[in-house]
């Protein structure tokens, strides 16, 4: 939930596919999104997204409870 008088930060495509091409090129997530200010599930997300895999996963369904 979001405190009031907070806002929700936005960031323009660009910067995320800059982020995500840095961890492409091996630089790993915890250091790219330190110098971002951001947090690591930020970043890793967008990576997910980047890679088609998307916020839910692979888009497969979940395998069913044993």
């Amino acid at each position: 939930m979001v405190e009031s008088g907070r806002r929700r930060r936005t960031f323009p495509e660009a910067f995320k596919r800059e982020a995500v091409v840095a961890v492409q090129g091996g630089r790993p997530v915890s250091q790219v999104a330190a110098e971002l200010g951001l947090p690591d599930r930020l970043v890793r997300a967008w990576l997910r997204r980047a890679e088609g895999r998307g916020a839910a996963g692979s888009g497969a369904p979940a395998p069913a409870p044993p």
